[in-house]
């Protein structure tokens, strides 16, 4: 996947490093999800030939990428220039999101997580 030994910056807001580390993210939660553990996924990473201190680096990426899908994709989302009911149905559909959470976000106390646009 990739030949470079940085790892993820641990900032409060969305960096450059995880635009281009996306994939990466995605990549080490499903191998956890599918058990598997840091050497697995370092294979993967470094195709083969990993840097000594790879577990901790997969540690760090594995850390931001369950921070993306806390607070991270909700920064995404107020970004991206699709409106806001059209992605929010697209994360119902792709399961990244439950209806629950859909009709909490459209509620008094979850709007100000993501606001409708004023008209």
């Amino acid at each position: 996947m990739t030949t470079y030994q940085d790892r993820p910056t641990h900032a409060k807001t969305l960096t450059e490093f995880d635009e281009a580390h996306d994939n990466i993210y995605l990549f080490v939660l499903d191998a956890e999800a599918a058990g598997y553990g840091w050497k697995f996924m370092a294979d993967k990473i470094w195709e083969g030939e990993y840097p000594e201190n790879a577990e901790i680096i997969v540690g760090e990426f594995l850390k931001r990428a369950r921070w993306m899908t806390t607070t991270g994709y909700k920064l995404m989302l107020t970004m991206d220039p699709t409106p806001r009911e059209e992605a929010l149905d697209g994360l119902i559909t792709s399961g990244a999101m439950t209806r629950k959470e859909r009709v909490f976000l459209d509620s008094p106390e979850g709007e100000h997580m993501w606001p409708r646009p004023k008209h």
